[in-house]
């Protein structure tokens, strides 16, 4: 069912094609009233130029009369006089066809006569603020004012027809121009939404658990760069999907094993086949102690999973934990034929941490040792600090291989080989590592160990605060 409402293409469209409206609207009517105004200035214009003969027959009459009475004495006098005007430049139309053509009774109709002082003398369009005046000289001397009333309108029967025509094809052309507008936002939705759409239905196969996606990716575009994340995002989906599967099936193979070998066992001091004595009892512990390390490491990982992990900090000297965990596991090493050193280049190196996740960390990188490191071998631990604290476990043979290297801090992850699941390991103690050291703020990785085995480093940032602090705490204490 869809959902109410206007979707993105037509949301797209509407943009694209009311901003192209509004534009073509405004240059329209700018276009529109621009041409009726310069349409306007250019007949005052042209007016104005066909007003040179009459100027000179007012001079003429002016000098012959001395002055304007002969137009003040009777208002009619002026009307007289342009008509006797337009008479004659009628009759010289006729007579010479090439000349220019007579004033129109529009023009004559805006007509006024000013004295020297452009006080009206005849006529109404001086009272018009936008009159032009053209003076009117004899001898050189202004002895008054033709005024000239502006076009204020069209009414010319060919000047209608050109202003309409000409405002007939700006509104066509606007109209044209709004259908190519609404043409060019269709494409331009199409071209826009059409990769939003992919990306969209790309998102929905991620959703439903298609991961195999592999869309065009190009870093010089936004569309482009979208696709390259979103085909990170299904390799990451796929990579995450692979390691849940196998996180089920080697949790359901661990689980597998002790439990059966305990129901074996139960049968078969059951059915009497096995004594119950002190071997069977201490193979039965065997079995319940790697169950229920196997249950004790998934509870720590879900926890740090899902930040749930509490971590209480303080100043921790590295080297005494480090001597205190070798402690605990010297009697497996000596057993195990497996020679521990532990190298420092100082006398004290401090870190604000949690003691017992960081003593969880150094017991399951001695345990690593011990479970997969040959006998008659020896591990190496050495600790400095500099601008960093670094820690490095390096214990000898056997290795691992290149490919596997980056995979072991994945949990349930046992490299192929020497070290592997008869070793007794269930693969979460590496992982857990992993954990311990991010929330410290710090980083781990494997490396190929220069004694044939594998090289765990560790760096920690340092924290000058801290080491001052604890070197108080110790002067005051002693």
């Amino acid at each position: 069912m869809k959902r109410p409402g206007f979707n993105l293409s037509l949301k797209l469209f509407l943009v694209v094609f009311l901003t192209s409206l509004l534009a073509i609207v405004v240059m329209s009517t700018a276009m529109r009233l621009g041409f009726q105004q310069g349409f306007l200035n250019f007949l005052s214009e042209l007016e104005l130029r066909r007003l040179g003969k009459l100027e000179s027959v007012l001079v003429q009459a002016y000098q012959a009369e001395g002055s304007w009475a002969f137009l003040q004495r009777d208002s009619r006098n002026w009307q007289i006089f342009l008509a006797r005007y337009m008479q004659a430049e009628q009759i010289n139309a006729r007579v010479n066809p090439y000349s220019e053509p007579p004033p129109s009774p529009s023009l004559l109709a805006r007509l006024a006569v000013l004295d020297a002082e452009r006080r009206i003398v005849a006529g109404e369009a001086a009272a018009q603020p936008e009159a032009v005046l053209r003076p009117l000289r004899v001898g050189g001397s202004v002895v008054g004012y033709l005024a000239v009333a502006p076009v204020q309108s069209v009414t010319e029967a060919a000047e209608v027809t050109f202003l309409q025509q000409q405002l007939r094809v700006i509104l066509i052309s606007a109209g044209v121009t709004a259908a190519l507008a609404a043409l060019a936002a269709i494409w331009l939705t199409r071209l826009f939404v059409r990769p939003i759409r992919i990306a969209t239905r790309s998102v929905q196969q991620l959703a439903g658990g298609r991961y195999d996606l592999l869309l065009p990716e190009n870093p010089r575009d936004d569309i482009g760069r979208l696709y390259g994340d979103i085909n990170h995002l299904a390799t990451t989906l796929a990579n995450n999907e692979r390691l849940r599967r196998e996180y089920a099936s080697d949790i359901a193979h661990e689980l597998r094993t002790p439990l059966a070998i305990l129901r074996g066992e139960l049968e078969a001091i059951e059915d009497g086949v096995r004594p119950m004595n002190a071997a069977t009892m201490e193979s039965l512990r065997g079995e319940l102690a790697q169950l229920s390390t196997l249950v004790d490491d998934l509870h720590q990982l879900q926890l740090a999973d899902t930040g749930a992990l509490n971590y209480r900090k303080e100043p921790v000297d590295i080297g005494e934990l480090l001597e205190e965990e070798q402690a605990r596991f010297s009697e497996r090493y000596a057993a195990a034929n497996i020679g521990v050193q532990i190298f420092s280049n100082a006398s004290r190196v401090v870190l604000d941490a949690d003691a017992s996740q960081l003593g969880r960390l150094f017991s399951n990188l001695f345990q690593n040792t011990l479970r997969y490191t040959d006998p008659g071998g020896r591990l190496e631990i050495s600790l400095h600090t500099n601008d960093v604290i670094e820690i490095d476990f390096i214990d000898t043979a056997p290795g691992v291989a290149e490919a596997d290297l980056p995979r072991l801090l994945e949990r349930m992850f046992r490299a192929e080989g020497s070290r592997n699941r008869v070793s007794g390991g269930h693969g979460l103690g590496l992982a857990i590592c992993q954990k311990i050291v991010a929330a410290h703020r710090g980083s781990i990785e494997a490396r190929h160990s220069p004694l044939g085995g594998v090289w765990i480093h560790m760096r920690f940032p340092r924290d000058e605060t801290v080491e001052g602090a604890i070197d108080t705490n110790s002067e005051e204490a002693s």
